[in-house]
């Protein structure tokens, strides 16, 4: 597979996404979602608004980072399709370019409807979403050494995908986490618990058992479920150290970004919302996420390539003797 050029433009357009959604969560702790008025592409009746405050800043800056990341995604696209590459590989920069068509539309939406809570919720659940396949894309493509040809064998591609799995499960957790946070955060319900942890209004269960403090509570439930596949994942990690040992660094990088969002959720409740904290929460959360996206994508890699030179025995790039593409030179 030549994926080299796919691997450095997904790389970078998902940092680029990451960098997006944080300041996203910035634009929202700082209440600058319409510090372009109720336009889209104009701000404030301009292309390049004048900047006489902190809100029409941060949310014209916000626009241009987005416009930056259309033109990468479509040049990670251009390169999946130039270039034989396996189905799965594709499928995933053809989610990530539909996906960021959608996120498109959806900022533009809800500036045009002065940030309706639901919409600015998908707003962000669809970034985070765009964000994965782009980490995924990466994980899929990364550059492999592998001598005249990838061979790997059935241990290697069995616990792969036993850790895959459970990377992927601790993965759409953390996502349920990041959605539900999102939705209680729009509707102004941050502290529907009070300004108290590990109890919810002096109860272990929802108290009182309304609908803004139930979502609260399963957020938090949510999380510490997330710890708990996360833990699951090191287990299975840690069975294949001997032939995959950077499956185990990756679960353990996730268990310490697991424990920080955690602690930073406990902090943020406790400083009832203290938008710096509330921003870095947002950010762990998205680095966890990312960081267990891009594990599965590592531990399925090699069932996926197993899979491609099945239906291609002789792939574009490889020959006899040599490397594949794809390798580092």
């Amino acid at each position: 597979m030549t994926t080299r050029g796919v691997y450095r433009w997904a790389t970078a357009s998902a940092v680029l996404a990451f960098g997006l959604i944080l300041l996203g969560g910035l634009v929202s702790a700082t209440h600058s979602g319409m510090g372009c008025g109720p336009q889209w592409p104009l701000c404030n009746d301009r292309l390049i608004p004048v900047f006489d405050s902190r809100e029409t800043f941060l949310e014209y800056l916000h626009r241009v980072v987005a416009g930056a990341l259309i033109i990468t995604t479509g040049v990670t696209a251009a390169a999946a399709w130039r270039n034989p590459t396996s189905r799965t590989l594709r499928s995933a920069v053809g989610l990530a370019v539909a996906l960021l068509v959608v996120q498109s539309l959806l900022g533009a939406i809800t500036v045009w409807l002065d940030l309706p809570p639901v919409v600015s919720t998908l707003h962000l659940v669809i970034s985070q979403v765009y964000l994965g396949s782009l980490v995924l894309t990466a994980a899929l493509a990364a550059p492999r050494r592998h001598g005249e040809r990838p061979v790997y064998p059935h241990q290697v591609v069995s616990g792969g995908v036993v850790v895959g799995r459970w990377a992927l499960a601790a993965a759409l957790t953390v996502l349920a986490v990041v959605t539900l946070g999102a939705f209680v955060k729009h509707h102004m319900a941050g502290l529907a618990c009070g300004v108290e942890w590990p109890l919810c209004n002096g109860s272990l269960t929802p108290s009182p058992w309304n609908g803004f403090v139930i979502l609260h509570w399963t957020h938090r439930t949510l999380a510490y479920l997330s710890g708990v596949l996360v833990l699951a994942t090191v287990w299975a990690a840690a069975q294949v150290r001997d032939r995959q040992p950077h499956l185990l660094r990756g679960a353990l990088l996730a268990l310490v970004l697991v424990a920080a969002q955690i602690t930073l959720g406990v902090l943020t409740v406790l400083t009832r919302i203290e938008p710096a904290l509330s921003v870095a929460h947002l950010g762990v959360a998205t680095l966890l996420w990312v960081a267990l996206l891009s594990l599965s994508g590592m531990s399925y890699a090699p069932l996926v390539i197993e899979r491609f030179l099945a239906e291609h025995p002789d792939p574009a790039g490889a020959r006899p003797g040599g490397r594949l593409a794809d390798d580092p030179a």
